[in-house]
């Protein structure tokens, strides 16, 4: 929100968005279902006001104790892709949940429970967020010798370190594959951010060492405030798409761009898929990187420093199918890394399942100059660049986001293929004939 009604000095992220908030509980009732959360949403998104791109819907809530990937988890995978299925088409929604708070690591970003991520935000297809520090000025007074001294609060005191709390991944370690499936998928601060008050607040329930910030607004902290962060930032790139590009976009392209522009909060972490612990996923979100300006200030689109493709019937992979591009970089391209990112609207996995992954596509990067082949997450530890492999490597079966990311200088001429592996269900509501899952792809440098 602007905070125009309140004369506030603060606003949201994207402080011209519409909100239409549901609850999830309350205190006289039952406990909303998943369902109704879902078609309700849709319903007013695509039937009350005729829009026909996916409704971003931010949740910063989870199911208490659910650290695997449940029926919830699997209700939300199938309705980011069509929330009333028993409606003509589809009605998408892009679903953003809060990682959780049950990371339990050490106020310096490090250690902490893996595969603490809770439901829904195990699902596949949602993007879930973790949170990283806030560097506030807020204090924690202690008396030692009749003096007093103020201690910088241990999460306060940095904003490039994953916060205890941040339920850390992966999801699902020793079921979805040895080391489980990759998420949170980005960060974003989380802690002691600004966020609104209850006018049912008791007072008395407010931390004394923290500002005071009157009766509409205060500090908040948690991955339930790292979400909506997230959410107003796909709000201004929906709004970039639909008013600057005048396009659509799917799920699966906005979570693609989302990821490929992120980049790690620091040194420390890394981007290897098999880590025994995942703090930051994909790394910190950044609009900037995301949709770079160049994008409306270039002539023509083949000149942007982002190109994407999204999802559509007709470019959609049976499996033993595959699609292929050639990419030659342009001088200035040639100095900065090559970001390829692949994500595709998985069919809801079955829970009793070991791997949740229905259907497995591969990403697969050739630098034409060198022969060198780059496969879709094989990054090694410590690493936040891809390794050569080879065609016979075992490529990632556990993961429904592949990248593949390029020290900048190695090569010139590149060839970008995205195989069908093992299609085992339609994915591709509007096609009734085939087998195929669709997908979309972000290439940056």
């Amino acid at each position: 929100p602007s905070g125009s009604v309140t004369n506030a000095d603060f606003r949201g992220m994207a402080p011209a968005a519409s909100l239409f908030v549901l609850p999830i509980d309350l205190r006289i009732g039952p406990l909303i279902s998943d369902t109704y959360l879902q078609e309700t949403a849709a319903s007013n998104n695509f039937i009350a006001l005729g829009r026909t791109n996916a409704v971003i819907s931010n949740n910063s809530w989870t199911y208490v104790n659910a650290f695997e990937y449940d029926a919830a988890s699997a209700s939300y995978d199938a309705a980011v892709r069509d929330a009333i299925p028993e409606r003509p088409g589809s009605q998408p929604i892009l679903y953003v949940f809060a990682a959780g708070n049950s990371g339990f690591g050490s106020t310096n970003g490090t250690v902490g429970e893996p595969d603490s991520i809770l439901a829904p935000a195990t699902a596949k297809n949602v993007i879930t967020v973790g949170a990283i520090e806030s560097s506030r000025n807020i204090t924690n007074e202690s008396v030692i010798n009749g003096e007093t001294n103020q201690l910088f609060l241990g999460f306060t005191d940095s904003d490039n370190e994953v916060a205890s709390f941040s339920s850390r991944g992966n999801v699902g370690i020793g079921t979805e594959g040895d080391f489980g499936r990759f998420k949170p998928d980005v960060v974003a601060p989380g802690t002691f951010v600004v966020s609104t008050r209850s006018q049912n607040m008791d007072p008395n329930n407010l931390n004394p060492f923290v500002p005071d910030l009157g009766p509409n607004y205060r500090y908040d902290t948690g991955t339930s405030m790292a979400a909506p962060g997230v959410s107003g930032v796909l709000a201004l790139m929906q709004e970039f798409f639909e008013q600057k590009l005048q396009r659509g976009f799917s799920p699966a392209l906005m979570k693609a761009l989302l990821i490929n522009g992120a980049r790690s909060v620091n040194a420390n972490y890394d981007l290897s898929v098999s880590n025994a612990i995942n703090f930051q996923g994909w790394g910190l979100v950044n609009l900037t990187n995301s949709l770079p300006a160049a994008l409306t200030n270039a002539t023509g689109e083949t000149s942007w420093p982002v190109r994407f493709f999204d999802q559509s019937p007709t470019n959609a992979l049976a499996s033993g199918q595959r699609h292929t591009w050639n990419l030659a970089l342009s001088t200035d391209a040639r100095f900065v890394p090559l970001r390829v990112t692949l994500v595709w609207t998985d069919p809801p996995g079955n829970p009793g399942a070991g791997v949740k992954l229905v259907n497995d596509l591969d990403l697969i990067v050739s630098n034409l100059d060198s022969g060198q082949v780059f496969l879709g997450n094989n990054i090694s530890a410590g690493s936040d660049f891809n390794q050569p492999g080879d065609t016979n490597a075992l490529a990632d079966f556990v993961n429904n986001v592949e990248n593949v990311f390029l020290q900048p200088a190695l090569g010139t001429n590149y060839s970008i293929t995205v195989a069908g592996r093992r299609v085992n269900v339609n994915a591709v509501t509007a096609n009734t004939n085939d087998v195929v899952q669709d997908y979309a792809l972000v290439v940056a440098s």
